[in-house]
């Protein structure tokens, strides 16, 4: 090991005295050198719709589709692209949260660009993914869901809970559901999640997700503030948070009215997805312009983040930050196909990219 990593040493000194001597690129990857500020990580068919991603504790990343009933394998480097489910008798797969290690709960169902979601055709599963990496995954069916039409968000609450929260962006409704029983119960939130009057298409609240923003040095478990955080895609797109009860029968029930972080996007740029970072950064997916867009909560100061040229990376769908070390700075962004606005008259392809905001945040200290 030693001997292998001093003769990449030598090959990187030799690579800064002479141009001719190259470093694969998969070896820089590896190494964590030069790298891109966006790189493709999986390129997609057309007529492909990315909807969710998810990232596993040894970072690969589960992706689900719109576009069809189908959840994909997707190796972080490129090198692993295959699929793990397909579930027959519906046409999508929607929202996917971790449970716990290599334990994911996904939601499948009847979901169209001219229909939007199909009430009494969903419902929620479990997919054990590490069988998968050798074989096949195990998949476990948790309860029909009758109740959703347009379950675009979910989110995992503490692991004891044993229960998620999946947000109806047709309804603007959060419900709670057990994972294990598939008991489920109505969370009251506030209207800010609810599709508003004049929004061109009827959607309210997009993504979610559960937080702790209790100091790592000062939790206790009971005492913890837990938020759920929403956004909302159409109307005025927005970003807000909800205190959260995590603990004993109140789990998963608003404990105050919604806070607004966000009220409205620059230009009403619309938002779909979000992940937050180390920092407290907040880094939206923005769903019809080129780019993402970055927010100091505290601050609530906006800053659009355009990719253009070479480094376009389309409808933006769903975001999520690597867990890997050499990773932890890696936003990977899922798009779907264009079918308005196309980048240098070319329809998008749905894909997914990788953007180191470590650069992007140098770029915004600059400015």
């Amino acid at each position: 090991m030693l001997r292998a990593a001093l003769a990449l040493a030598f090959l990187l000194f030799l690579g800064t005295r002479f141009a001719e001597i190259k470093i694969p690129q998969k070896v820089q990857l590896l190494l964590g050198i030069d790298r891109p500020l966006v790189r493709i990580v999986q390129q997609f068919p057309p007529g492909t719709w990315i909807n969710d991603i998810a990232v596993d504790h040894d970072g690969q990343l589960l992706v689900t589709f719109a576009s069809a009933p189908e959840v994909w394998l997707v190796g972080p480097e490129g090198n692993i692209a295959k699929l793990v489910h397909r579930f027959e008798g519906t046409t999508s797969a929607s929202g996917i949260a971790e449970l716990k290690d290599d334990v994911f709960v996904v939601t499948a169902g009847n979901w169209s660009v001219e229909r939007l979601g199909e009430r009494g055709s969903w419902s929620m599963w479990t997919i054990n993914t590490s069988p998968h990496k050798h074989d096949a995954a195990n998949i476990t069916k948790v309860a029909d869901v009758p109740e959703l039409r347009s379950p675009t968000g979910i989110a995992a609450l503490p692991s004891k809970t044993e229960a998620v929260v999946v947000a109806d962006a047709s309804t603007g409704m959060v419900y709670r559901i057990d994972v294990w029983t598939g008991e489920r119960t109505v969370i009251p939130t506030d209207a800010l999640l609810e599709p508003t009057e004049y929004a061109p298409v009827w959607l309210g609240v997009s993504s979610i997700a559960v937080r702790n923003l209790t100091p790592s040095r000062e939790r206790s478990g009971t005492e913890d503030k837990w938020y759920l955080y929403f956004t909302r895609t159409f109307g005025d797109p927005s970003l807000g948070r909800i205190s959260l009860n995590v603990h004993g029968e109140e789990a998963g029930k608003a404990a105050a009215p919604a806070e607004e972080i966000v009220r409205r996007t620059p230009g009403n740029v619309e938002v779909n997805d979000f992940a937050i970072d180390r920092e407290g950064t907040i880094w939206l997916a923005a769903s019809i312009s080129h780019g993402i867009l970055s927010v100091d909560e505290k601050s609530q100061a906006q800053i659009p983040v355009e990719l253009s040229g070479n480094n376009a990376i389309g409808a933006a769908t769903a975001v999520a930050f690597g867990r890997r070390s050499k990773d932890r700075d890696i936003l990977y962004v899922a798009t779907r196909e264009g079918v308005s606005r196309p980048i240098a008259g070319n329809e998008w392809a749905a894909k997914i990219v990788a953007i180191d905001t470590s650069q992007l945040r140098i770029q915004s200290r600059e400015y």
